[in-house]
């Protein structure tokens, strides 16, 4: 039987504007976060890669290329959070890695399901550039960017950086 006020929540959550961009969280291991995984749930992650990996304490940084994400910030009690979920049932699957210092960077892409139950690349935009090498090198420099910033406020501990990936 499905919750009502859960699936009001989620009419008000797929309402909120799309994030067609990179968007960030820290994991505590690397070996979860090497295989494809279905979300099975919402997934809070930020648009700043130094919030989302706790000012780089996190061993293991997942950039997630985004096409269904959505901006929470309006809702967000943190709005430094720079806060978008992941809605469920998307399939994140890595693309590529690379080290940056000792933590190492994930770079899933989403897929979605389509109603006829097979997986699709959704339709991509905003920042996104169109090859998995283009979109390699934004993450770099996204990354980069962030790392020549000052430290970010940790609002909420663990909420970009727990374990949300089965231990592998």
């Amino acid at each position: 039987m499905a919750n009502p006020d859960f699936e009001q929540f989620m009419e008000i959550v797929r309402s909120l504007p799309r994030v067609q961009d990179l968007v960030f969280r820290g994991h505590p291991a690397l070996a979860a976060a090497v295989a494809p995984f279905v979300t099975n749930g919402l997934l809070p992650a930020s648009q700043n890669p130094r919030v989302a990996s706790e000012n780089f304490t996190s061993p293991v940084l997942l950039c997630i290329v985004s096409a269904n994400g959505r901006v929470l910030g309006p809702l967000s009690r943190e709005a430094g959070d720079e806060e978008v979920v992941i809605l469920p049932g998307l399939l994140l699957y890595p693309l590529s890695q690379f080290q940056v210092g000792a933590m190492t960077v994930v770079v899933l892409d989403e897929v979605e399901s389509s109603p006829a139950g097979s997986w699709v690349e959704p339709t991509r935009g905003g920042r996104i550039p169109s090859s998995v090498e283009e979109i390699v090198a934004y993450a770099h420099a996204r990354v980069g960017e962030s790392l020549s910033t000052p430290a970010a406020a940790v609002s909420s501990p663990g909420k970009f950086s727990s374990a949300i990936l089965p231990a592998g």
